[in-house]
């Protein structure tokens, strides 16, 4: 996925798709000049095709989420949550504008992907700039890279949609390379690891709500973000240690992280001057709570799918992390 935009400046369009006698024009002239294009009668779903697309979701069908992706069934979604009315910003003329764009089913059609960008909701910068993209596309032709809704943002509002949308697709990915991983695994090994899952999303959905400030307009994306984050080190960890880079330490140097781990903590927590946006040191409390689970689930988890290596280690491997984490409260 390509990285969300933060700034852009309002731009003017250099137009390449329709001929016009001054060579930069304004975002209304563009989607003047593509309102009347009509949109293909045979790619428009019958009835008989309109009965079975009781709620159906064109985003997931497009990116695959929870199901395998299927672009003609998202385009005659698409077309339906058009005649519905669609219920949030990548359904209807958002996914068959990338449809349309990228030609996905379809051949591409950069005049209707302008069209329906035109229709699509958001800053002006925003859509300024997604229509500049579509125009880039056209002239780049066949070497023209997929157009994603997320490219071209510019608003607080659609950061925290994107990343939203975003993390719903890494999701897929993850589950996908944790599948592949533990197919071998015996099923003691494999109720070992869900138990394991278990008590890592609830120290992962506690830490982004409470450890994370989440004042600004954006709050979303950085929750969603810190989240995302601790899933990815959580396979990255799973997918090292099958490798056999396993965690090696001993009591000394448990101690010592527990001796560094409990200081900060008694620092953050006896700081009468604590200040930190949305997070407030019972949010650090409860989360530290969720955590010392997420910590034994390991050590229960580590005993039985990778037994050679002892509870020390799995403490302090996870108590190093933890360190880094309460950290950043002292900055």
């Amino acid at each position: 996925m390509k990285p969300i935009k933060l700034l852009l400046s309002v731009l003017l369009i250099q137009v390449s798709l329709i001929t016009f006698a001054e060579p930069r024009i304004s975002l209304e002239l563009i989607c003047e000049q593509v309102k009347a294009i009509e949109f293909p009668t045979q790619d428009r779903p019958d009835a008989k095709t309109i009965q079975s697309l009781a709620g159906c979701n064109s985003e997931a069908l497009y990116y695959g989420i929870g199901q395998t992706a299927d672009w003609q069934k998202a385009r005659a979604c698409a077309y339906e949550e058009m005649r519905r009315g669609p219920e949030g910003p990548f359904q209807g003329p958002a996914t068959l504008m990338m449809i349309y764009a990228n030609g996905k089913g379809v051949t591409r059609n950069y005049d209707l992907a302008i069209k329906l960008a035109c229709e699509i909701e958001g800053a002006p910068a925003e859509i300024e700039g997604r229509l500049e993209h579509l125009l880039q596309m056209k002239q780049q032709g066949a070497e023209a890279k997929d157009i994603d809704l997320c490219d071209d943002i510019t608003s607080s509002m659609m950061m925290n949609f994107c990343s939203s949308h975003q993390e719903s697709v890494q999701q897929q990915e993850r589950a996908a390379q944790l599948a592949n991983m533990v197919k071998s695994w015996n099923e003691n090994e494999k109720k070992a690891l869900d138990g394991l899952k278990h008590s890592a999303n609830r120290f992962f959905s506690t830490r982004s709500e409470k450890e994370v400030d989440a004042s600004g307009a954006a709050h979303l994306a950085m929750t969603v973000g810190e989240e995302a984050s601790l899933q990815d080190d959580f396979l990255a960890s799973l997918q090292s240690f099958e490798k056999g880079h396993t965690p090696n330490f001993d009591d000394q140097q448990l101690a010592e992280a527990d001796a560094k781990l409990n200081a900060i903590y008694k620092k953050i927590l006896g700081d009468k001057n604590f200040s930190w946006g949305t997070v407030y040191q019972n949010s650090i409390k409860e989360t530290q709570r969720e955590w010392l689970k997420y910590r034994d689930a390991w050590v229960k988890f580590g005993s039985i799918k990778y037994p050679a290596v002892s509870a020390t280690s799995w403490k302090t491997y996870l108590t190093e992390k933890r360190i880094k984490m309460l950290e950043e409260f002292l900055n």
